[in-house]
């Protein structure tokens, strides 16, 4: 499974675009809406969506929008009881959001991804981007509900979490 550290920042690059792309649209139709930029409770509903977005951005067949451009997958490489297999299922929820926690600290991650070849949430969650040349899986219903369920628990709380600090601050 040798991948090019150069299609993994591509990977990580039109995911950030995208998220990019979605703060301008959505600040611009606030813009259009309000005609004004200064509503704190806006800018924390819109900051609290764009991670909460980042976070569960592989959680759907353990790819994102980037991912599944460039043709490559999350999998787990967690050792099973035979020492000689490797589980290459993808990631489950919980350890895929865990493993996107880690960007916080990008200037640690781009230079693991480039020396070598994993985040740091790779390392910590034990999991591996690898090509995937396999027609995109079929995803099944019940899994675009629990995940959609768990992006939106997330939302839920990082908003929380920014709205209870907006209260302290006042």
């Amino acid at each position: 499974f040798k991948l090019n550290n150069s299609l993994r920042l591509k990977s990580i690059f039109l995911d950030l675009s995208v998220l990019c792309a979605i703060g301008v649209l959505t600040s611009t139709l606030y813009f259009i809406y309000y005609g004004k930029f200064d509503h704190l409770y806006y800018y924390n509903f819109e900051m609290s969506l764009l991670y909460s977005l980042f976070f569960c951005k592989d959680l759907f067949g353990s790819q994102s929008i980037g991912k599944r451009v460039f043709k490559l997958k999350v999998i787990n490489t967690k050792i099973t009881k035979d020492q000689d297999k490797v589980d290459i299922l993808g990631l489950s929820s919980i350890r895929s959001i865990l493993r996107n926690l880690f960007i916080y600290i990008w200037p640690i991650e781009i230079i693991l991804i480039m020396s070598e070849n994993k985040r740091l949430g790779d390392l910590i969650i034990k999991s591996k981007v690898i090509p995937f040349n396999k027609q995109a899986e079929r995803i099944k219903k019940i899994d675009i509900l629990k995940n959609m369920f768990i992006f939106i628990l997330v939302f839920a709380i990082i908003l929380l979490f920014s709205f209870s600090a907006l209260c302290l601050l006042k």
